[in-house]
């Protein structure tokens, strides 16, 4: 994927914004991994690290990472195409890292995830967030749709 960028940086360099899928991974596993890592707690849970590598070399995941204008890695976000019956989604699964870029940014990440979308073919993009989260994409077209609730399922114990 390419790199998206926002000009204007008093450095003189800009910000990229840029996908990793398939076997590309590589060349990024330890940022992603330490990317990830600084906000396990919110997809542990459901996936496993390795598990999420091997989605994202198996292109069923895609990872993305923001960088600053002085070229570090500060947030990272995964996504996967979710297929349901009448159309396909871009699904956000996690968006996290050391911090999250300025909020002015996160139009252009809409709009390169709004490319990608339209590119595997899907109608809409999802996003699972936490509590706060919305703020950052007030007046970039989403719309909260649903409360996303969660409960471990206790283990049945005959008497």
């Amino acid at each position: 994927m390419g790199t998206t960028t926002q000009p204007g940086t008093s450095s003189g360099k800009s910000p990229s914004f840029f996908c990793v899928t398939g076997v590309s991974i590589s060349a990024y596993k330890d940022t992603a991994r330490e990317l990830l890592l600084d906000g396990e707690e919110y997809w542990s849970d459901h996936y496993a690290l390795h598990d999420i590598f091997k989605a994202i070399e198996r292109g069923m995941m895609q990872f993305w990472i923001y960088q600053d204008a002085d070229g570090q890695a500060i947030t990272g976000l995964l996504t996967r195409i979710a297929v349901y019956p009448k159309h396909n989604a871009l699904h956000v699964i996690w968006m996290g890292g050391k911090r999250f870029p300025p909020k002015e940014y996160f139009q252009a990440i809409t709009n390169t995830f709004e490319y990608f979308a339209r590119k595997y073919g899907c109608a809409s993009m999802e996003c699972k967030a936490r509590v706060g989260l919305e703020r950052a994409f007030e007046g970039l077209g989403f719309e909260k749709t649903a409360i996303y609730l969660e409960r471990d399922v206790k283990l049945e114990t005959r008497h």
